[in-house]
């Protein structure tokens, strides 16, 4: 009898979580430049923003193959604006907006 209300305990879960990815999942978000002191230098990568009370935003930029975190893409986009002429994209859950 156990062992059944615990498949029926774990199912909920998993149709919970489910439901959870689902909905709340990251948005998609870029920042690109150049930077201020070198002209010809290029900033360009991508990121993840999820509400800040589910862990904010995680940036990772190719060339320099560094992570950020930061409480928004916002505070990311900040953050490049005071070394780079810096802008954003932010997009749906998934993919970018044209």
């Amino acid at each position: 009898m156990l062992e059944r209300e615990n498949d029926v305990t774990r199912e909920l879960c998993l149709r919970t979580l489910a439901q959870y990815v689902r909905e709340d999942g990251p948005r998609l978000f870029a920042i690109y430049g150049v930077y201020h002191s070198l002209p010809l230098e290029t900033v360009c990568g991508w990121g993840l923003e999820w509400d800040a009370d589910h862990g904010g935003a995680v940036f990772y930029d190719p060339d320099t193959r560094l992570t950020w975190r930061a409480d928004s893409a916002q505070k990311v986009l900040q953050r490049y604006r005071m070394v780079a002429d810096a802008r954003i994209v932010l997009g749906a859950r998934g993919r970018l907006e044209p």
